[in-house]
């Protein structure tokens, strides 16, 4: 296969000198035209000569795409952030309702007190539990129920209290500050 001036020309070990190393040595030396002639009595070596002949086919130095251990610690890290945000973002909901309670009482407030201007300082009494169900025209938020009770006696004054119904927090207007528990 390979004379003796082209073995020495190669330098390869006495250890290496075997029929298999000989023709992958003549493979790399060999001009890239006949290439493919050495190759193609290469087959008995399966795969292994395929990446000395064909570069792009050498995956060492042609990394793409992820591993799986990647992969996983993506899905780990999205995991714990998400397991991170969604309490946080029941809370604002939570949040978002009991605002909306508030501002209902404010604005029963307002309407409390207009109505006692206009009737000799007579506050009224009532339950609006659906914006379909309005208290002497006062209506409620979407899903929030209001309930008032006028206080007799003097001076005369008044109690209110709003509920969610997607909430278990209910608050309270009792001296004009409104507590939610």
């Amino acid at each position: 296969m390979i004379s003796a001036k082209c073995e020495d020309k190669l330098a390869v070990p006495p250890m290496a000198r075997t029929p298999k190393s000989l023709i992958l040595l003549e493979l790399k030396s060999s001009p890239e035209w006949a290439r493919p002639l050495l190759y193609h009595g290469m087959r008995r070596l399966s795969g292994y000569g395929r990446n000395l002949m064909f570069k792009e086919n050498n995956m060492s130095g042609n990394k793409k795409g992820f591993t799986l251990i990647e992969l996983l610690i993506v899905v780990v890290i999205i995991g714990i952030l998400a397991a991170i945000a969604i309490p946080k973002f029941a809370a604002t909901k939570d949040k978002a309702y009991i605002a909306t309670m508030k501002s209902d009482l404010r604005n029963l407030a307002t309407y409390e007190e207009q109505y006692a201007a206009d009737n000799n300082g007579a506050y009224f009494n009532g339950a609006a539990m659906t914006m379909a169900n309005p208290i002497n025209g006062f209506t409620p938020s979407n899903n929030v129920g209001v309930t008032a009770v006028a206080l007799v006696g003097p001076p005369q004054s008044w109690i209110a209290t709003a509920s969610h119904t997607l909430s278990t927090t209910t608050c309270t207007n009792a001296t004009g500050v409104i507590v939610c528990v």
